[in-house]
């Protein structure tokens, strides 16, 4: 049969699960990847030409989809022109990656295949010098290669817009499909089967080959590494939210994930961390994060059956990131709101709410940090703790269930969001703290309310754009 050139292309990005995502593609029925993934014709051997590219794809079905999987394309200064005038009716996959992560497990990759000698902080500081000697020999010769473009590149490839902006100038919108690694890991059928959709396939299966999975751990990298290229990624994470029209998947402000005595004291757990943040930030919600979050949380409980008439115990309030839409809808009186933080509940109130809707919804507040509710004048028909088992202990989160249940009605339902157990040998912090990052199994969880009278329902994923998945708490 004729050689073929393919019409499927995975652009990238590198260290964003292009392996896993060609891996299952190629597992599709009408599907035909070629073997050697990362095939790098548009980018380091377009000079061998047009029929060397075509014998790739020899072993191809004459009815089949054929593509192939080069993360290189994305970020190569050339590739963008090369594929529209040799594929012009190619359809495109990208899949972008938190660019901290991304940065860090390319550092790491690089460093596995003997290709950075340098540690990771004077590799990032290396790196604008480093691509500024390739970039002068690529522009003077479009042949040409440049090794620390391919690999040292690790804060320019999380520019992610720039990129992009290269190929919406050269194909329609809707030849491109944009995903996400953290919805491709959080919600696999849903990123799966949009992709099938995208190629106009049937999807066969939602199983994704863990192919190819950096093996650095977060206690691998210094804490003043990940603030730094959370600061330096800030602007193009806007620039990108921008151009897609949609919030982020992954956070605004990064910390290490494990507890260390240092990171507590970049940004402490009080007032002055609030103030160092801010109140959106040091909640997590910053940005996109803020509206998307607080009205996902609204919405859900909303579907779950909360009316005007009920009252809802919301734990864990903070600055009313969810509580300005709860108290607007709720009748007066009916929202109560629980913190430890007094300053995060005033900045909610002043910054978020206003005083005349303070005055006119008459929400109560009751503040300490033992989840103690006795001072709370009604009982609550529904609870909401979101975004706050995701930050405590096995004993605090006993505690809170503990509280809960002293105030609760017997037909009370308590909803608690959770981040579920991402690999089974990453260890929880040793202490609670609003920045760091706790996971759960779901036995785990249904384990902590048994001791209070609670019996559990896990709901799953709930749409949540970092992942969080929902239980759901009723009284024996």
């Amino acid at each position: 049969m004729p050689d073929r050139l393919p019409n499927v292309l995975i652009l990238g990005a590198q260290k964003a699960g292009t392996t896993s995502l060609a891996a299952w593609l190629g597992e599709q029925p009408r599907c035909w990847l070629a073997p050697e993934k990362e095939v790098h014709f548009f980018d380091i051997h377009f000079d061998r030409g047009v029929a060397w590219y075509r014998s790739r794809f020899r072993a191809a079905p004459d009815d089949a989809i054929v593509g192939e999987a080069t993360p290189y394309y994305l970020f190569h200064p050339r590739c963008a022109e090369r594929i529209a005038a040799s594929l012009p009716d190619a359809q495109l996959i990208v899949i972008l990656r938190d660019p901290v992560e991304r940065a860090l497990s390319s550092y790491f990759h690089a460093v596995q295949h003997g290709h950075e000698p340098l540690s990771i902080e004077d590799a990032l500081d290396a790196e604008a010098g480093r691509l500024a000697k390739d970039a002068a020999r690529m522009d003077a010769d479009p042949l040409a290669y440049g090794e620390h473009h391919q690999w040292n590149s690790y804060q320019s490839r999380g520019r992610y817009a720039e990129q992009l902006r290269r190929y919406l100038k050269l194909f329609p919108r809707d030849r491109l499909h944009i995903a996400f690694f953290e919805e491709l890991v959080h919600a696999p059928k849903e990123t799966l089967d949009a992709i099938a959709r995208f190629l106009h396939l049937a999807s066969h299966g939602t199983h994704l080959p863990k192919i190819n999975a950096g093996t650095y751990r977060s206690t691998d990298v210094p804490a003043a590494v990940r603030t730094r290229l959370s600061a330096n990624f800030a602007e193009a994470n806007a620039d990108l939210a921008a151009l897609l029209d949609r919030p982020l998947p992954w956070p605004d402000v990064h910390t290490a994930r494990d507890y260390h005595g240092p990171n507590m004291a970049e940004v402490t757990d009080d007032a002055v961390g609030v103030r160092k943040l801010g109140h959106r930030a040091f909640t997590g919600g910053d940005g996109p994060y803020w509206d998307l979050i607080g009205d996902l949380q609204f919405r859900f409980l909303v579907d779950q059956g909360l009316k005007p008439e009920h009252v809802l115990l919301d734990v864990a309030c903070g600055s009313l990131r969810g509580g300005t839409r709860f108290i607007k809808y709720l009748e007066p009186h009916h929202y109560l709101g629980f913190d430890k933080s007094i300053d995060l509940v005033i900045l909610g109130v002043v910054e978020e709410l206003s005083a005349k809707l303070f005055i006119e919804r008459a929400p109560q507040f009751v503040i300490n940090g033992q989840f103690n509710f006795s001072e709370f004048t009604r009982k609550p028909d529904f609870a909401l703790a979101q975004s706050l088992f995701t930050h405590l202990t096995p004993e605090h989160c006993r505690n809170a269930l503990a509280g809960v249940a002293s105030v609760a009605k017997p037909e009370t339902r308590f909803y608690v969001s959770y981040f579920p157990i991402a690999d089974a040998g990453e260890a929880n912090p040793d202490e609670s703290h609003s920045r760091l990052v706790f996971r759960y199994r779901p036995d785990e969880l249904a384990s902590f309310g048994a001791a209070s009278g609670w019996a559990m329902r896990d709901l799953g994923a709930w749409n949540h754009p970092r992942g969080q998945h929902m239980a759901l708490f009723l009284r024996r």
